[in-house]
């Protein structure tokens, strides 16, 4: 049992023993027996990957986005490991996302609309915003009519001070990331229809000091998204897209004064969950924000909805159904009004997610599947929960071995380019195949433009926990593959039969490719294989 004290220099959480194991501990067990990668048998197999016309562009952060939440280290779940406790001075955090290759960090989560915001200089004698009495303000009153957010589930006090904010820029910068930072949309809203009492008083402090920042060069913000989960506060769509406006006024105004001529943040919201917010609502937003957004954005947990059918990893089926009902709610709005659709913030499950499912090599085929069809259906960008917290972190929070689903967005970030491409297997034309077996196509990452080899890089995803199948190698050329396999429910995972460890700063494992010869390419039950040409 883990201990939920905190310890200077401890990054995430202490053994009950006393002994210190930070995110900063490689070599440390798996949390699962290790496997070895499995041999493939008898074959079907599915002939070449027929790479048809581009069909879509990601955002420029190529889908390469994960968070970090606010939750203190009372939560059982999270070990200090948010963003208000966690230790940004370890230096195995950045060099592990250093491999990442640059990637954008979102901050924010349940707690982000109970954070206040102290943004004081040295030697500022002023009161603070974080006193006692605005603390009190971010709790739900007996008896009080309204509240926002309507539950309140934070607990504690969350004060994100001027020094903290310094530290939390500078380590994305040093992990070679840009931060997109979730703003307190609920200070001071006396009811749904209504804006924030005092403007954003409080939200323009923390803007004028990033603005600051900007101009002494330890800003690293790219984008401010504004509120939680607002839907369960109630708070209208006009409202919300009125509140956009006065707060991209805000931000134009901070770095016109303290920044100019330096790139201004751009805004993202509402952060809603799929399914929760209307099209209606949606649509309301952007049309009252008048351009102020460059993302519409909601949230997506779809394992939870979907069972495990046997002989399969998931239920394939069901989680493209659910990537396809948010499509179809939101898609059209951020069209009309010019704005991409984000996935904001997903897992394969939410509240934290399931340990033994969500840290295994269960959930990159989760993951993997829903980058490749979310690009390929226009959501631009997908916000990985979480980097480090919960038990669906990408990274251990106690060993700091990368669990599966890092090492698979290591090798999205090298291979897969922004734009996307059709693709298909015509060889996969029985039932079992159309259902566990996909396909995907991007321009291969730092190659010139247009579609076939050599210039496009193929994902290929065998849900299928029975079946083995091969597909056909570029003729004439070679292809070269970095293929994940390994037991589903171990959070040890194998590239090309080799198991993937992770060795302490600057000792990454290298993701060096097998050579594969014209002919076929092994696509083994329960593996997901990258593809690329020369």
């Amino acid at each position: 049992m883990r201990s939920l004290r905190s310890i200077a220099g401890v990054t995430c959480a202490v053994l009950a023993s006393g002994e210190v194991c930070p995110a900063g501990n490689p070599g440390g067990p798996a949390a699962h027996p290790l496997h070895r990668a499995p041999v493939v048998g008898a074959a079907v197999d599915l002939g070449a990957v027929a790479v048809g016309a581009k069909v879509a562009r990601t955002s420029d952060w190529r889908m390469v986005s994960a968070n970090m939440d606010f939750w203190h280290g009372t939560h059982p779940r999270w070990g200090y490991c948010g963003v208000l406790d966690a230790d940004f001075q370890n230096a195995y955090l950045p060099d592990l996302l250093q491999q990442l290759g640059g990637g954008l960090w979102r901050i924010g989560g349940s707690p982000a609309d109970f954070v206040l915001y102290d943004m004081r200089e040295p030697g500022d004698t002023s009161p603070s915003m974080c006193s006692a009495a605005n603390v009190n303000k971010t709790h739900k009153v007996p008896g009080q009519s309204y509240f926002c957010p309507n539950w309140d589930q934070a607990g504690g006090s969350y004060c994100l001070t001027l020094a903290r904010w310094k530290e939390m820029n500078e380590f994305a910068t040093k992990a070679g990331m840009k931060m997109a930072l979730d703003l307190n949309a609920c200070w001071d809203r006396a009811n749904a229809a209504s804006h924030p009492a005092d403007g954003l008083k409080m939200v323009a402090s923390l803007v004028n000091a990033t603005a600051k920042g900007a101009a002494e060069g330890w800003a690293a913000v790219w984008a401010f998204e504004y509120g939680n989960e607002l839907y369960s506060s109630g708070v209208h769509g006009d409202v919300y897209g009125g509140d956009m406006v006065a707060l991209k006024k805000v931000v134009d105004v901070a770095w016109d004064t303290y920044a100019p001529g330096k790139a201004k943040p751009v805004l993202v919201g509402p952060d809603n969950g799929a399914g929760y917010m209307s099209a209606n609502y949606a649509a309301q937003i952007l049309n009252v924000s008048q351009g102020a957004m460059t993302a519409l954005t909601y949230h997506e947990y779809s394992g939870e909805k979907c069972g495990v059918p046997e002989g399969m990893v998931y239920n394939l089926s069901c989680f493209e159904a659910t990537h396809q009902s948010a499509v179809d709610l939101y898609l059209k709005a951020a069209d009309a009004a010019g704005a991409e659709l984000w996935l904001g913030e997903g897992a394969q499950h939410g509240s934290s997610g399931v340990l033994g499912v969500t840290n295994t090599f269960t959930s990159t085929f989760y993951y993997m599947s829903t980058l490749g069809w979310l690009a390929r259906n226009r959501v631009t960008n997908m916000c990985r929960q979480t980097i480090i917290g919960g038990e669906y972190e990408l990274i251990n929070k106690t060993t700091t071995q990368p669990n599966p689903d890092f090492y698979a967005l290591v090798m999205w970030s090298q291979l897969m380019g922004a734009d996307v491409y059709d693709a298909a297997l015509p060889g996969c034309t029985s039932e079992a195949c159309r259902a566990s077996v996909r396909v995907y196509a991007h321009a291969r990452h730092g190659a010139p433009a247009g579609a076939g080899a050599p210039n496009v890089t193929l994902l290929v995803i065998n849900f299928s926990t029975e079946t083995d199948y091969t597909v056909a190698a570029a003729p004439g050329g070679t292809a070269y593959v970095r293929q994940l396999t390994g037991d589903t429910a171990s959070d040890a995972v194998y590239l090309n039969g080799a198991l993937l460890r992770y060795g302490g700063v600057g000792k990454f494992p290298d993701l060096q490719a097998a050579a594969v010869p014209a002919g076929k390419v092994a696509v083994p039950k329960a593996s997901v294989t990258f593809i690329t040409f020369d």
